[in-house]
């Protein structure tokens, strides 16, 4: 089976608050926007990777989904500079921290994730991830 570019969709009460939110503070940029089925929806791109996040309205009558536990990662260099950047601008989920990592590989027994998440308005956690030394 041959897979393209990877895609995230997310089904939200306010899509445009995700589409500003990632704009603003993780860079991305409108790739595509529209309606479908009665729903509109904008598919984000980023200029680093292949991701898409496609964000959509939620179905009318439909159960809004609990995010709590829903995190896209991101693996950044300079994790710290992005912190200091984003700290006070929005809900921090999880501040930054450095967690010791047992690695398999001989030739590096052990690595640190230096790491730390935020929130969306609409509950979606996006944790930016440096491996260190």
């Amino acid at each position: 089976m041959h897979l393209d570019s990877p895609a995230v969709v997310l089904d939200v009460r306010d899509p445009d608050a995700s589409r500003d939110f990632l704009i603003k503070h993780l860079g991305f940029t409108v790739a595509t926007a529209g309606e479908a089925a009665g729903r509109g929806f904008t598919a984000l791109a980023h200029p680093d990777h292949a991701l898409r996040i496609i964000v959509r309205q939620l179905a009318a009558g439909a159960t809004p989904p609990d995010f709590e536990s829903l995190q896209i990662g991101f693996l950044v260099t300079g994790v710290d500079e992005h912190w200091a950047r984003l700290k006070d601008t929005m809900d921090i989920v999880e501040p930054i921290h450095t967690l010791a990592l047992d690695i398999a590989e001989p030739s590096q027994a052990v690595a640190y994730e230096r790491a730390f998440r935020i929130a969306d308005p609409n509950g979606i956690g996006y944790r930016l991830i440096e491996f260190v030394a």
